[in-house]
């Protein structure tokens, strides 16, 4: 299901539904580039550079920090926006970092803040949690 916030979102693109895409990738280190690649098949070039970083950041994220044996990978393309989800069955709540320009990483979330329209988490019943964003496209 997607977030409420979709449905505030079409209401100004004439009604029209959403394209939905959706994929389950491994817990591992392969995933981040697999969402990329899936990324980019299914948007054109106005949003998919930006969008395919976010999703790196969010699916590395998950692989790195959620513990979960998969993660989940949603996008809703519309004309004007994208609404994208990405799910883990970890526990942990992503956090925004200072960003120490000296560390190697901890900059994901301050990436996804700075390009989102609106982004935030969404605990799960049972565990886990859906991290998600809403992208301005061409």
């Amino acid at each position: 299901m997607l977030h409420p916030q979709t449905a505030c979102l079409a209401e100004g693109v004439g009604h029209v539904p959403p394209r939905i895409v959706e994929s389950v990738f491994p817990g591992d280190m392969t995933s981040p580039r697999a969402a990329r690649c899936m990324v980019r098949e299914h948007l054109g070039d106005g949003a998919a550079d930006d969008c395919a970083l976010m999703v790196s950041e969010l699916v590395t994220n998950a692989v790195v920090h959620g513990g979960s044996s998969t993660v989940r990978l949603r996008l809703a393309i519309h004309p004007g926006w994208i609404y994208v989800e990405v799910a883990d069955d970890g526990c942990g709540m992503p956090q925004v970092t200072d960003g120490d320009p000296e560390a190697v990483n901890g900059r994901g979330l301050i990436i996804i803040d700075s390009l989102a329209r609106e982004w935030g988490v969404l605990p799960q019943p049972g565990g886990g949690k859906i991290v998600w964003f809403i992208l301005r496209s061409a």
